[in-house]
């Protein structure tokens, strides 16, 4: 089984955003008398604790796409909702076709309209789309 990883510089940038931020939400949210300087350093908590969360979901492997003989296993949403998408599997037999949704999202998907996406910051993607590509051929059916 290959497993094909969002970059692990990208996870460190999340964790290390989100450990820049906290403190600071903090500090304003302790020191800040404004209504509006409280409420603005909750939102920022909030997208820290979400910046933080991606980053170590990342790290641990929760996002990685895995291609196997038997198929490819990855997320069923992409961009935002990837984060609490859920999983599925294709099957290699079923699979159809290989293509990019744009703003740098891939997308495979089988005959019954199943998709799993990635983005092109996962490490070995030109290993994967090259992997994928091959397998389909000319006839966009996996050989």
């Amino acid at each position: 089984m290959r497993e094909f990883d969002v970059a692990r510089p990208v996870a460190w940038f999340w964790l290390g955003l989100a450990s820049i931020c906290l403190p600071t939400a903090l500090f304003r949210l302790a020191t800040g008398r404004d209504p509006q300087v409280a409420q603005a350093a909750v939102a920022m908590l909030v997208l820290c604790g979400l910046l933080g969360w991606r980053g170590l979901r990342t790290l641990r492997g929760d996002d990685a796409l895995r291609l196997s003989n038997e198929g490819l296993e990855g997320a069923t949403r992409h961009f935002g909702p990837i984060i609490f998408g859920p999983r599925t599997r294709i099957c290699v037999g079923d699979l159809e076709q290989v293509y990019e949704v744009g703003w740098s999202v891939w997308c495979a998907e089988d005959g019954g309209g199943q998709r799993l996406y990635w983005t092109d910051t996962y490490e070995g993607h030109d290993e994967l789309v090259a992997l994928l590509g091959h397998g389909l051929g000319m006839s966009g059916k996996w050989n």
